[in-house]
């Protein structure tokens, strides 16, 4: 999957992070976790990230060893048992050391250990302040995409370019969301997915406004507009995409929500290139979606108002991306010394400038949520800003998102461009 040239360049990269570190630092990839009442069942492995990162090995129990005694990163392995073999076929691990050899080695170092992450199970320990210092050490250094995972990243988009594609062309009215979900999903597997990103969500009409809505039995009606957010996945790695279409034609309504949303995310778009704050990007989208909903008449004010007050996040509540790559939501953080605060009414997943080999999503929307407008506590916060009497023609429009995954520093950018918008 990654050229042994690229495994040895991602790890050099980490150890000169880690350099002037006194103590190892331990990555395992983690343990399956069994099925309850499973017997031998267990649910399937998926190893931590950045032990894949450091080793390319999605295989169980290993660990990835820096040791500040050289600078170098060691290897261990558990040995394949024959019972291992007979159920589950031949296993191949890197070239490394049995894992039973880790205890001896560590304590020939003469140096202390810092975990990271925890080696039972997979999901990552609550980290000390030592432990979280050092992941986000060596997240740093693998926010930045190499050729190898562009590479497959890329594989991934054209996967799920023939899910789209199949999927918008058997949209009709009557179709259930559920069933279209099926044909996206056939789709991605046939053009070469090992499965999905993340569980996809297809929405119609006003299950539109629902961010995460889980597809079920709701019919397209002629009048619906279609969202559809999902990813295809390949060994881990993952693409993010999100477009929004009529099952048969745009309403006034509805096309001028779509076009807001369009134009914030090419200001957005424009923004990611290196040095650029990503509060500047989310900034971008959200003046654009203020200013449409001023034209619109749902809200009063002026721009400025609108973001700094957080009026605008009634109707853009999340943040206008995310970094993506291995896995779908990849390494974020927050620049030493800042908080992870708010931009214009909303967190953001990531706070920090932009630099040339980063993967991140771009997002923005602009949705009705009927519960959010109607809620007592919003209507008195914001109630200088939105004309409450206004809004009765847009409730029926339910939300439009529009995502992309933008490749920074490279021309051109959008890795997800082969997939159509409107």
């Amino acid at each position: 999957m990654f050229s042994e040239k690229e495994l040895k360049s991602r790890r050099l990269r980490a150890a000169e992070r880690l350099s002037g570190l006194d103590k190892n630092v331990i990555v395992y990839a983690g343990d399956p976790i069994g099925k309850p009442g499973g017997l031998d069942q267990t649910y399937p492995f998926i190893p931590q990230p950045l032990y894949y990162w450091l080793t390319g090995c999605r295989l169980a129990g290993g660990a990835a060893v820096y040791s500040p005694c050289d600078g170098e990163w060691r290897l261990f392995y558990p040995e394949i048992s024959e019972i291992e073999i007979i159920f589950e076929g031949e296993k191949k691990y890197p070239e490394g050391a049995p894992i039973k050899d880790l205890p001896d080695f560590l304590r020939k170092t003469g140096a202390g250990s810092v975990f990271i992450p925890g080696k039972n199970g997979t999901e990552d320990p609550v980290p000390d302040s030592e432990s979280l210092y050092v992941r986000n050490l060596l997240d740093s250094v693998r926010r930045y995409k190499d050729v190898d995972e562009i590479a497959l990243i890329k594989k991934t988009v054209s996967a799920a370019r023939a899910g789209f594609e199949l999927a918008v062309s058997s949209v009709r009215p009557g179709i259930t969301e559920r069933e279209l979900q099926l044909i996206l999903e056939d789709g991605f597997i046939r053009g070469g997915a090992d499965g999905t990103s993340f569980d996809t969500i297809v929405a119609f009409g006003t299950h539109s406004s629902v961010l995460h809505f889980p597809p079920g039995t709701r019919k397209a009606a002629k009048e619906d507009i279609v969202l559809i957010d999902a990813g295809a996945e390949i060994a881990d790695y993952c693409c993010d995409i999100t477009r929004t279409f009529p099952v048969t034609a745009f309403s006034r309504e509805q096309r001028e929500v779509y076009d807001i949303v369009l134009e914030a995310q090419k200001a957005a778009i424009a923004l990611c290139k290196p040095g650029s704050e990503w509060t500047e990007v989310h900034t971008a989208a959200a003046s654009v979606i203020a200013r449409g909903l001023l034209d619109m008449g749902v809200c009063r004010g002026t721009v400025q108002s609108l973001l700094e007050s957080g009026a605008v996040s009634m109707f853009l509540p999340h943040g206008i991306g995310h970094f993506v790559g291995l896995r779908v939501r990849d390494t974020g953080g927050v620049l030493p010394g800042r908080e992870n605060g708010k931009c214009c009414g909303v967190s953001l997943r990531f706070d920090m400038p932009l630099d040339s080999g980063y993967l991140v999503t771009v997002e923005p929307g602009l949705y009705f949520i009927g519960p959010m407008l109607e809620n007592p506590s919003k209507r008195e916060k914001f109630g200088g800003f939105i004309n409450w009497d206004k809004l009765s023609p847009w409730l029926a429009v339910g939300g439009v998102r529009i995502e992309d995954n933008v490749l920074v520093g490279e021309e051109p950018g959008i890795i997800t461009a082969p997939i159509p918008k409107l």
